[in-house]
């Protein structure tokens, strides 16, 4: 078991426009707990089956810090960085069994597994904090119960050192039920029944006597050939085979706020919704190693995928029914072809280039009272990448490597609309460079650096007035120094440094939230590992953290100290 902090912290907007920070309503940490225990059995005698049977119970129990933020008005402006938080109460109950035998040339793997699903969250949400004609708290209470049965086998035969042949399956059922409420009040955990506060808004929806769930079938199979008809090449084939049928339903009280603000609307609505996928996924690899010091490769993998999708909204009161019903297809395609060449004992290169399309085509032969927005839904997005990596090792002595990577991407991302028009949505550009160094100038030491620096930018076709770009930059520069010594046949002490900083933080904040991080972060830790017997070691390690955020307008600032100990022993 083990408990991570959370601040609590939302959003911030500079003081051009007005400064606006919120601590967290819930206190001033948030702490979540999770946890795991478990008892496995296994069988293991000659000329038998190999026998596993294994409980496990996962939970997480406490509170975190959400990103989906609430409203707060700063001057005349309306920005989402009011604090939230959620507190979760989840256990997940696994029981398995698992058979593993060879027949023959032949290995054989079956099992069972089966999994209780228990969740009781809520999202909390502080909603206009410090106004006081608006300010109000948002719960959102989900509840989920499931059970999934999956059972399994798979085969790999050898008919050959030279043939292989692996075969899969898999059948997986999952059932789910829902509840949940959502409500505005003074305070959290209001009554969603009774909606109307001093301070409520127009359109402050929410719901109550939420029930319903879902029902998914999936069935998968797979199978893979692997020959060598040569010592110098290997060919992999692949395909795979998977059906998923998802059914949902849904049924709650909606509870509306009118413009008067005084008076509520009370509506019962039924949502169902059916997904039925069927996919196929092939790939092929060749590796050829034919030609002295050198090793070629290549890959490409194919998916194909189509579906029916029906989502539907009833209103029970008047019997009208919206949404849509669509058909969706896509094509994922990725080729890989690359080689490593071993010059000499103290040099190889290494390089690398890919290509993957995404093709997403979605048709609605069907619209069922569907909301005209002013942009319609999408009727299509492409995702094209390509990726260009090389990577040098040099040996220039015994005791000495030098390793240089550069990675360089590009990304395109077209999107369509039903009138017809293509735009180009989105484009990312990605530059690495990477270089790590190790020296071992004695036996017992040993020294390693390292620097990252990463170009990665997202330039999105939209300009708002002033003129404002709302691209966005995630470019950082990380840098890392290590060393170890060994003190005696029995204890290591190492000692590592890393720096950290981005520098993309970009004050849009008269006419959008910013985001772009700027930050720095130093750290510094010393260890040492002791080997108290032959099977019982001991490791004990203390840490030094700072850190500061520019995002935050430097609210989110820390430094901290750390103190790890650990004790391993085998039996």
């Amino acid at each position: 078991q083990f408990r991570s902090y959370y601040d609590g912290n939302a959003g911030f907007t500079p003081s051009l426009v007005g400064t606006t920070f919120f601590p967290p309503d819930a206190g001033n940490v948030l702490g979540l707990d999770r946890g795991r225990i478990f008892a496995e059995l296994g069988l293991r005698m000659p000329d038998l089956p190999e026998v596993t049977l294994r409980y496990e119970r996962d939970y997480r129990y406490g509170q975190k810090d959400s990103t989906e933020w609430g409203t707060a008005t700063v001057g005349a402006l309306s920005r989402k960085i009011a604090p939230s938080f959620r507190n979760i109460k989840e256990t997940l109950d696994i029981f398995s069994l698992d058979l593993a035998h060879t027949l023959g040339n032949t290995d054989l793997h079956l099992g069972v597994r089966f999994e209780h699903q228990s969740n009781d969250d809520s999202l909390n949400v502080s909603m206009n904090p410090q106004e006081p004609t608006k300010e109000r708290k948002l719960t959102q209470v989900d509840t989920l119960s499931g059970d999934m049965f999956t059972a399994h086998g798979d085969t790999e035969t050898r008919f050959s050192d030279k043939l292989w042949f692996t075969t899969g399956y898999a059948y997986t059922t999952f059932n789910t039920n829902i509840g949940g409420s959502r409500a505005f009040g003074l305070d959290y955990d209001a009554d969603a029944a009774s909606p109307i506060i001093p301070t409520s808004q127009y359109r402050d929806h929410g719901f109550f006597d939420l029930v319903g769930g879902s029902q998914l079938d999936q069935n998968v199979a797979c199978m893979n050939l692997m020959w060598m008809p040569t010592p110098h090449l290997s060919l992999i084939a692949a395909v795979r085979f998977e059906k998923e049928e998802n059914d949902n339903v849904a049924r709650f009280m909606d509870t509306g706020i009118n413009s008067n603000k005084t008076t509520v609307t009370l509506t019962p609505y039924l949502d169902n919704s059916s997904n039925d996928t069927k996919r196929i996924a092939e790939s092929f690899e060749a590796r050829y190693t034919g030609l002295a010091d050198w090793v070629f490769y290549t890959r490409g993998e194919w998916t194909e995928e189509s579906g029916a999708v029906i989502e539907h909204v009833k209103n029970l009161t008047t019997q009208a029914v919206t949404g849509y019903d669509y058909d969706r297809d896509r094509l994922v395609q990725k080729y890989i072809v690359g080689a490593n060449w071993y010059a000499c004992s103290m040099a190889s290169l290494s390089a690398q280039y890919y290509f993957k399309s995404a093709e997403n085509d979605y048709t609605f032969p069907t619209r069922v009272n569907h909301v005209t927005l002013v942009s319609g839904p999408i009727e299509a997005q492409n995702l094209y990448t390509h990726d260009v990596n090389t990577r040098i090792t040099l040996r220039p002595l015994s005791n000495l490597v030098f390793v240089t990577r550069y990675d360089l991407q590009r990304q395109e991302i077209d999107t369509a609309e039903d009138s017809g028009e293509t735009l180009e949505s989105g484009q990312i550009i990605n530059n690495i460079f990477s270089e790590c160094v190790t020296w071992s100038p004695l036996d017992r030491l040993y020294l390693q650096g390292n620097v990252s620096y990463v170009l990665s930018k997202t330039d999105i076709p939209v300009t708002l007035p002033g003129p404002v770009n709302l691209g966005i930059s995630n470019n950082y520069l990380t840098v890392g120094a290590g060393a170890g010594y060994a003190l005696d046949d029995k204890t290591d002490i190492r000692a590592d440094y890393t720096y950290y900083k981005a520098d993309n933080y970009k004050d849009t904040s008269r006419l959008a939230q910013p985001y772009g991080v700027g930050a720095s972060e130093h750290t510094a830790t010393l260890g040492v590992t002791r080997q108290i017997r032959r099977n019982v070691t001991v490791n004990v390690k203390g840490g030094y953290f700072q850190y500061v955020d520019q995002t935050s307008g430097y609210h989110n600032n820390f430094s901290g100290t750390l103190l790890f100990t650990s004790m391993q022993v085998r039996f």
